[in-house]
């Protein structure tokens, strides 16, 4: 590792980040108190180059990961450079940041790779953080494959098929701007949005106007959310289908209850529980299952916010990602069911 000049970091010379501009550029409070209080945790990286300005030989490092880090060490020395020369003025100090008397220095691994793992490399970090939006997510792949990287090279950092990948990609090509947005603020799915997407630009933007009235409007999320089903389908041709798992389309509520069966002279039942009449399973409605991912939505969205809260211990990150992608298992899973989901990534 070595420490490096601030000033002399460039980003967006060598790769891009695949997420938004305004949320790159974000500032976070809190992120700028733990920086002066606990400096880095982990270094940035950076890729050396050395160019000629002006007749003269200089020598620049072209970031590769670290982006968020950067942009707020560079906030914290035009706003709290007195801090930060009381904090890290000590030579091998171990926060990863100094004040040499003259500039503020940052420890910085090198990197080697071509330019197609440097920004396979930036798609791999941002995951790690788990906030991505569906639309940086496919920006991700796009940005590899600009650089010469495949879909196969996009699946291994994703985690996903090869198909779902792929997917992800021609709706990223396909959809309007209105429809990115509906879709990363969680008002369309990923799945719904996907069939709309081969849609015309005029009927994807009347949907998601449609949707937005829908949602203010009406009533209830129940309501709302079968109104939205409706008019989706209504664009895309797409009927409700009957499930693959089960063989029906949930339609009204259920319940099995064991029959009550005479106990033998020893006082067991035949089937060896006690047969009392209780409820065994529900079967719930259309309109219940929809419920219930509204309601993992509302989990998922939590899991994202804590995930990003950088006071987390690594344990507490570990069971906040547990805790996510059981969620999203589930909704998943209960998406497939209701015939919204074509394909389960993680069978994938």
């Amino acid at each position: 590792m070595s420490l490096i000049p601030v000033k002399q970091i460039r980003i967006g010379e060598f790769i891009e980040n695949c997420r938004s501009r305004e949320r790159a550029e974000a500032i976070d409070p809190d992120f700028v108190q733990s920086l002066l209080q606990n400096g880095l945790i982990n270094p940035i990286e950076v890729r050396p180059i050395r160019q000629r300005v002006d007749g003269q030989k200089m020598e620049f490092y072209d970031l590769t990961a670290g982006e968020r880090r950067v942009r707020h060490l560079a906030f914290i020395l035009q706003n709290f450079l007195e801090e930060f020369k009381n904090k890290f003025s000590e030579e091998g100090n171990g926060y990863k940041l100094y004040w040499n008397g003259e500039e503020a220095l940052v420890e910085a691994s090198f990197f080697k790779g071509t330019d197609t793992e440097a920004q396979i490399r930036n798609l791999e970090e941002n995951r790690r953080r788990a906030d991505l939006l569906p639309s940086e997510l496919a920006r991700g792949v796009q940005l590899i494959r600009q650089k010469g990287g495949s879909y196969e090279d996009a699946a291994a950092v994703i985690g996903k098929s090869k198909k779902a990948v792929s997917d992800l990609h021609e709706w990223f090509l396909n959809s309007t701007a209105e429809l990115k947005k509906a879709t990363d603020e969680g008002i369309i799915s990923l799945e719904r949005s996907r069939e709309l997407s081969e849609c015309t630009p005029s009927e994807q933007r009347n949907v998601v106007e449609q949707v937005r009235e829908i949602l203010t409007n009406a009533p209830a999320k129940r309501e709302a959310g079968e109104q939205v089903r409706m008019v989706i389908d209504k664009v895309t041709g797409r009927q409700t289908k009957p499930s693959t798992i089960v063989g029906f389309t949930p339609a009204s509520t259920v319940t099995f209850s064991d029959e009550e069966q005479p106990a033998p002279s020893n006082g067991t039942p035949k089937n060896g529980k006690p047969s009392n009449g209780t409820i065994r399973c529900s079967v719930r409605t259309t309109g219940g299952l929809r419920q219930i991912v509204l309601q993992l939505e509302e989990k998922i969205d939590d899991c994202h916010k804590r995930f990003d809260d950088d006071s987390l211990e690594d344990f507490e990150r570990s069971q906040v990602a547990e805790n996510l992608a059981r969620y999203q298992g589930a909704q998943e899973s209960i998406l497939f069911v209701l015939g919204d989901v074509e394909e389960l990534s993680f069978l994938a």
